[in-house]
């Protein structure tokens, strides 16, 4: 697919082009990793909707408005945002059809981010998706483009690329249920609402995310991450007191000589890998946590 016309020759700041649609928080993770749009791989809202018109494919309002504000930015570790790179990266050469596309609730759904499990996909409304396109699964996710933005703020700032020795490393903890709201009321932490909308919910503090996300058939359940350890055992904590399965992983430190785990816990990791084990060592202020293979010994000696 050649690049339409309509679009820059030079590289544009992610911050710049969306800034006017994005919370203080996801401006400044944008800013700090210095996503710039690859204007090879986008083009201008007019120009997509000629180009989606061609193929006889919905130009929807909403995909428009997310190429404006982000099409070509680059995401880890080899993909592009927007519909025109995704149409781009799928063709192949050869323009696709609607009936080669998946669809929810009898609408064609356009591509957002093409590779990569899940696949994102926007629709009418401008309502973003998680698509498997091998199961045929379809979940909605997010209410707009702008909500998708937020959510990918969070994302990037707790796994930054390209890593870099100096960020901070994030403790990532996984509760499978929603329980959002019991674990920021632990921290005081109060809703995030550009993050939030009928599938999902987020609550913030500096260094410190919270977010539910109910996409049946992908994830429903509650993830949080903070650069503190003392916030991860509290956070373990209060996930273990809800009997659901939790996971964690961070960055690994061996206890003292004579220390005793406070706090232990195993979790499944997938049908073809073995169980894991984390535990907890230490006081508040000194906390170490690590986790193994279960039966494998401790990843220090």
């Amino acid at each position: 697919m050649s690049k339409a016309r309509g679009g820059s020759d030079r590289p544009i700041r992610l911050v710049d082009s969306a800034r006017r649609r994005l919370s203080r928080h996801a401006v400044e993770v944008f800013q700090d990793l210095d996503l710039r749009r690859d204007p090879e791989h986008t083009t201008s809202p007019d120009a997509l909707r000629a180009l989606l018109e061609a193929r006889g494919l919905p130009a929807y309002e909403g995909a428009l408005e997310l190429e404006g504000l982000a099409g070509g930015t680059p995401l880890p570790p080899d993909k592009r945002l927007g519909v025109f790179a995704s149409l781009k990266a799928l063709e192949g050469g050869r323009p696709l059809r609607p009936e080669k596309l998946p669809r929810a609730g009898g609408e064609v759904l356009l591509p957002v981010v093409a590779k990569g499990y899940p696949s994102v996909w926007i629709g009418e409304g401008g309502q973003v998706y998680l698509v498997d396109t091998e199961a045929a699964g379809v979940a909605p996710a997010f209410d707009g483009p702008a909500q998708y933005l937020e959510a990918l703020a969070i994302e990037l700032e707790t796994e930054p690329w390209p890593p870099e020795p100096e960020r901070p490393q994030w403790h990532h903890i996984s509760v499978a249920g929603l329980v959002g709201a019991a674990v920021a009321e632990v921290f005081y932490a109060p809703p995030f609402a550009p993050a939030s909308g009928a599938h999902g919910a987020a609550w913030l503090r500096e260094h410190l995310h919270i977010v539910e996300q109910n996409t049946p058939g992908f994830f429903v359940g509650t993830r949080v991450t903070t650069t503190d350890a003392d916030e991860a055992v509290a956070a373990l904590e209060a996930a273990l007191a809800t009997n659901l399965e939790v996971r964690w992983s961070g960055p690994q430190r061996r206890p003292r000589a004579g220390q005793r785990p406070i706090l232990s816990f195993t979790f499944a990791m997938g049908l073809n890998a073995p169980d894991r084990e984390a535990a907890v060592w230490g006081e508040p202020g000194d906390y170490r946590i690590a986790s193994r293979s279960v039966g494998e010994p401790w990843p220090f000696r």
